[in-house]
């Protein structure tokens, strides 16, 4: 009973990353098409990238955790700032939306790829935590993409600088903390 609640805690603090930048995402005016997409995506990328690490082991997701702390922050900032650019009336295509749903997940998965890693050793259920990750991360990542579209909607803000805003401080937040 134990271990499950400690699963559950895990997958929901793995899963915070997703809804600390979705709530941007939300704010930046995705279309409704695109955050389900996104969702999903970050399920996926979180919880493959979780099974991954439990596969392959503590030694090599320490190596990646060396390098990986830094490269999601910096790529969310790189964004935000993208961002930023479309709101002085450049125009988004398909290939930004492609970018966004695949890429910012795959980013921000590794350090559920590090923390798999570390689960390696532990007797769990391999694919009822992949599954429970997933779920949250997914989950989360709907209701940040939620929040941050009403929330300009509530606070009358252009979308575009609400959430490069937040996606910027999404990215020194996770910086400072190391996440």
């Amino acid at each position: 009973m134990a271990a499950t609640a400690e699963i559950v805690l895990l997958a929901v603090a793995l899963g915070l990353d997703s809804f600390r930048v979705s709530l941007g995402l939300g704010a930046a005016g995705l279309a409704r098409g695109v955050e389900v997409r996104l969702a999903c995506s970050f399920a996926l990328c979180d919880a493959v990238a979780l099974a991954v690490g439990v596969t392959l082991g503590r030694t090599l997701a320490s190596l990646a955790g060396m390098w990986a702390d830094g490269l999601g922050p910096l790529v969310l900032a790189a964004y935000a700032l993208y961002v930023l650019w479309l709101a002085r009336g450049a125009s988004a295509d398909a290939v930004t939306a492609r970018w966004v749903v695949l890429g910012l997940p795959l980013m921000l998965s590794f350090d559920n790829f590090v923390v798999g890693g570390t689960l390696g050793g532990l007797r769990i259920s391999l694919l009822a935590t992949t599954l429970l990750v997933g779920f949250a991360s997914g989950s989360l990542a709907l209701a940040g993409l939620a929040l941050g579209r009403r929330a300009v909607q509530s606070l009358r803000v252009r979308p575009e600088l609400a959430g490069a805003a937040l996606l910027l401080a999404a990215s020194a937040l996770s910086l400072y903390s190391g996440a």
